[in-house]
């Protein structure tokens, strides 16, 4: 990424897998289903028709939404004592509603959730991810020449695994983890059987790894599938966040929908004739039910299935995965970096240290709201090996790193962190592709069971967005319309 004004580089997120996807085109597939069955094709036949929505994140507002458009008699139950599910501006801060869950629409082109960001009025701010100053380990900013290092091993890295992705694809080998790949990669030796990179440019490697990948796929190289770990559709356009947060998505989505929350799901019933929902004593009943429970409560076995869930579906839930990616936002009595943009305020700050995975990311909030805030990201073990420490050991943590960079800075008056993994709701942040994992596990998840259908990110070809999460809940509402004109 890039400072303009000191004239550095880098890698950009997500973004930067476009050349794998372009190179591999052939293994990336179209969105998971069919084309849903329009509302006003299948309105007179979901009147009266009762369908309960187990979750209210996205995909089960967008399922909703579609569903009671169509006419049926919709309810929404949702565990939580809130909606949004993975998408939460936290209300900690008045004046900065920061997002706890997802920030980012990933390529704002032939993008659904921009489309009804734009439709509904709501004000984004674009990320510049050039726009980014880097630190070494002595916490001195690297300098122009450092930059154009990083990014030709950047340029190396990318190509090397796309090389690799091909050659495994031509000879049918099998799947391993990225990795086992990078360390092979990392020890390398050149035409003269010399070291491949010096102690330096492994350091960066590192990093590169940790912020390109590790943080965009909120999971360690070593849990991630060479072959199908960014074999998504790639997302073209900006990318943008919201000042006033996530939620007001969310809340626009939900308007006009039947929603009880502090519901938890304990069981769904099927027979020929509907569906039983129990959530403790109290049942809930239904002619058909969209499930959106995140991949993780599906893994934990929380909620049980009759029949039970078998086949593909068992087989997807067992090879897909879901990782961690947590937040820390750290609120200070003023900004001790440089606050304008014109001057050239970074909007984002790394940290190559010799622990990679450790606090490496950081965003400036105040080029996008002028509050005094920075989100510190953590992705895969290291998130997770924080999930216990109290927070006094995690600011610290973070605050260590952060002197390195900009040496003796005030104390934050507050802060706010995440917890993804203990959730007991999502038990992660989002769904990656594992090593066996493919994407024919996502796609297990789009035909209707009987009288259940399947939504949320984990079920949609661009895994692990808010995106796929909106389209795959739309697509579940399609199915159950679908049938309801086939039973016509």
């Amino acid at each position: 990424m890039k400072n303009e004004a000191a004239g550095t580089a880098g890698w950009q997120r997500r973004k930067i897998l476009k050349l794998l996807v372009g190179l591999l085109a052939a293994r990336v597939l179209p969105a998971c289903g069919g084309s849903p069955t329009s509302a006003a094709e299948a309105s007179t036949r979901a009147e009266g028709v009762r369908v309960l929505v187990l979750g209210a994140g996205v995909a089960g507002l967008a399922s909703a939404a579609r569903l009671q458009a169509a006419g049926a008699e919709v309810t929404v139950l949702e565990a939580r004592d809130r909606i949004g599910g993975r998408i939460y501006s936290h209300p900690q801060w008045s004046d900065a509603p920061v997002d706890v869950g997802a920030s980012w629409i990933h390529g704002v082109e032939d993008n659904l959730v921009a489309e009804k960001a734009a439709e509904w009025g709501i004000v984004t701010a674009k990320t510049d991810y050039e726009n980014h100053v880097r630190f070494n380990a002595q916490g001195k900013a690297l300098t122009d020449a450092e930059d154009e290092e990083i990014e030709a091993l950047a340029d190396e890295l990318e190509a090397a695994i796309a090389a690799e992705q091909a050659r495994r694809d031509q000879a049918g080998e099998p799947d391993i983890a990225l990795g086992d790949f990078f360390e092979q990669f990392l020890n390398s030796e050149d035409a003269d059987g010399e070291p491949r990179f010096d102690a330096r440019k492994q350091q960066w490697l590192g990093y590169l790894l940790n912020t390109a990948i590790e943080h965009e796929f909120a999971a360690d190289a070593d849990r991630l599938s060479i072959l199908e770990f960014d074999s998504a559709p790639a997302n073209e356009g900006d990318d943008v966040l919201f000042p006033g947060g996530y939620s007001q998505i969310i809340v626009r989505l939900a308007q006009g929908l039947t929603i009880e929350t502090e519901v938890v799901v304990t069981s769904v019933t099927t027979t020929a004739d509907g569906v039983t929902v129990m959530a403790g004593s109290a049942r809930y009943l239904a002619d058909y039910c969209v499930c959106t429970l995140p991949l993780g409560v599906l893994k934990s076995g929380r909620v049980t299935f009759e029949p039970a869930l078998a086949g593909p579906i068992v087989q997807a839930i067992g090879a897909l995965e879901m990782g961690v990616l947590d937040k820390l936002y750290l609120r200070f009595p003023t900004a001790f970096w440089a606050e304008d943009p014109d001057a050239g305020a970074a909007e984002m700050f790394g940290s190559i240290s010799a622990t990679p995975g450790a606090w490496a990311e950081f965003l400036n909030l105040h080029h996008y709201i002028g509050k005094p805030i920075l989100l510190c990201f953590n992705a895969g073990t290291f998130a997770q090996s924080l999930t216990e420490a109290d927070d006094a050991t995690v600011v610290a943590g973070a605050m260590q790193v952060l002197r390195g960079m900009f040496g003796d800075i005030p104390e934050p008056d507050s802060y706010l962190r995440t917890r993804w993994g203990a959730d007991p709701f999502a038990h992660g942040s989002y769904t990656h592709l594992g090593i066996g994992a493919t994407r024919d596990h996502l796609s297990a998840f789009g035909d209707l069971r009987g009288r259940l259908a399947f939504a949320g990110e984990h079920t949609d070809a661009d895994v692990g967005t808010v995106r796929g999460a909106w389209r795959s809940g739309e697509r579940a509402a399609g199915v159950i319309l679908a049938s309801l004109v086939s039973e016509a």
